[in-house]
């Protein structure tokens, strides 16, 4: 394969002058570089014991304890969970198995059973109208969303690690052991394939598309960075240092990316220059590869943020223009799985960050301060572990995959509160002895959910305590049956006055 002349001469050592600045921990954090007493180190134990009460979790002022939905979804781990705006979910795992659910009611619509390896990576297209499941072999199986079947299967990949969906057209990307390729589809075919290899035997291990579309950045097994030119299938090394490489993001507006590694550190590179402008150590000391970055994501905002967690059970904040970190959010004994940015309408922002354990914790990523903290305890006491985790911004919801098998459906995660908890409580009895319609219930509650939100958020920033969040569940409820039920009798007045009955 063809490359441009910079390939070989950049594979020589590392230009000492190319790094702008290696940050370390604990170097530039001004003076908040502390972990402070939010997290907790025996959520583990807790776990792995079957002692589930967060007691050590009161530093966060709400909490969830049981999820919303609790369904069997694979008959061995579950590796990957993944959904579509308001209309699928996809879930995949060892059983060589994937399964399309309905996301509003998680009823299954199709069995993808063509697999034969465990099912690491689903993703829809960019318009959802396709589906596509990958195995650890290789094989890749593409279902139509809205004929519910099976369009065609792609076995041209070798132990594949990821794949992507292109952002705007119905070009699927695949990367493993023997390169990444590429396949412009449609939902009867594979219209053309491209293969990008490098010179060396090494696997990709992830890669995302540019903003432009039309170039692809992937890190390597053995560290190394390319710089893929889709057209013509030519590519710029970036020389980083690194000896592995984990997992990478790219920036959604700046021509920068950041890559994680085997040795707790993120290599921040400009894209357009192909060089390496700094180096973040996330866990100082690391000597050998045994502190994976697990999870490295930039803030979907205009903040230059990004967030970083490790199997160490590190997550921190660090803004890459200042070259600072901002907040280590939690430093425990539970490995990071996954972690998320979740924006709401008025502009707060978040930090969802998934544990091994089956806590999923949420920040508020300005101040550093605890939020939320979400468990199902019915299925961590069987000692299960959560493998995977997507949200969905409306609500928003929260969808949790488990070594079990079992999928995790945290609904509306704002309704933690004592007086969202009996609001819906209350609107189902209502629902459910024909008082209101469903309709309304939803409206009710989404109104509750944008006004509740920025209510909480000054909450946690200001520490101050609402005194109907002192209330208990019974006089919340109480009042809100009599408010409701005098609200509807007033409504039902002035209809029979109106119409002269």
């Amino acid at each position: 394969m063809e490359e441009n002349e910079t390939n070989d001469e950049d594979e020589e050592l590392l230009n000492e002058e190319d790094i702008v600045h290696i940050i370390p921990l604990y170097d530039t954090t001004n003076g908040t570089s502390e972990v402070s007493e939010m997290t907790c180190d025996d959520d583990m134990e807790l776990v792995e014991r079957g002692e589930i009460e967060m007691d050590c979790n009161e530093d966060f002022p709400n909490a969830i304890t049981e999820a919303d939905n609790v369904i069997s979804a694979c008959k061995d781990e579950a590796f990957v969970v993944t959904c579509f705006q308001d209309q699928w979910l996809a879930i995949g795992g060892k059983d060589d198995q994937a399964i399309l659910y309905d996301l509003q009611s998680l009823e299954l619509v199709l069995r993808i059973d063509e697999h034969r390896d465990s099912v690491i990576c689903a993703q829809f297209s960019a318009k959802g109208h396709m589906l596509a499941t990958a195995d650890m072999s290789g094989l890749i199986v593409v279902n139509s969303t809205t004929k519910l079947g099976r369009c065609f299967s792609i076995d041209d990949c070798e132990e594949l690690s990821w794949i992507q969906w292109h952002s705007s057209a119905d070009i699927l990307f695949a990367g493993g052991k023997n390169g990444i390729w590429m396949w412009l589809i449609t939902t009867e075919s594979v219209r053309q394939t491209k293969v990008y290899m490098c010179d060396s035997p090494t696997t990709s291990v992830d890669g995302r598309l540019l903003n432009d579309g039309k170039r692809l950045l992937s890190c390597y097994e053995d560290g190394s960075v390319r710089l893929w030119s889709l057209k013509d299938e030519k590519s710029i090394s970036i020389v980083t240092g690194a000896e592995s490489a984990t997992y990478l993001d790219v920036h959604h507006s700046s021509p920068v990316a950041i890559i994680g590694d085997l040795m707790s550190r993120c290599y921040f590179v400009n894209t357009e220059t192909a060089k390496i402008l700094r180096i973040f150590t996330v866990v100082e000391g690391v000597t050998a590869p045994e502190v994976a970055i697990e999870c490295v994501k930039f803030c979907p905002g205009k903040e230059p943020w990004f967030v970083v967690g490790t199997n160490s059970g590190r997550l921190a904040i660090y803004d890459f223009s200042a070259s600072t970190l901002r907040h280590i959010l939690k430093d425990d004994a539970d490995p990071v799985v996954t972690c998320r940015w979740y924006m709401t309408e008025s502009n707060d922002m978040y930090i969802i960050g998934a544990g091994y354990s089956g806590m999923i914790k949420m920040w508020d990523s300005r101040s550093g301060l605890p939020f939320l903290v979400l468990l199902s305890q019915s299925v961590a006491v069987k000692g299960s572990h959560l493998l995977s985790m997507d949200l969905h911004v409306k609500g928003p919801t929260l969808y949790a995959s488990y070594s079990s098998g079992q999928l995790c459906k945290f609904s509306s995660v704002n309704r933690s509160t004592t007086l969202g908890i009996a609001l819906r409580s209350t609107l189902d009895e209502f629902v459910e002895d024909g008082t209101i319609t469903p309709s309304l219930a939803q409206t009710v509650l989404t109104t509750f959910d944008k006004c509740i939100n920025r209510a909480l958020s000054q909450r946690v920033k200001n520490k101050v305590n609402f005194k109907i969040l002192n209330f208990n569940h019974t006089q919340v409820h109480d009042y809100l049956e009599s408010f409701s039920a005098g609200y509807f009798r007033s409504k039902e007045e002035n209809w029979d006055m109106r119409s002269g009955l």
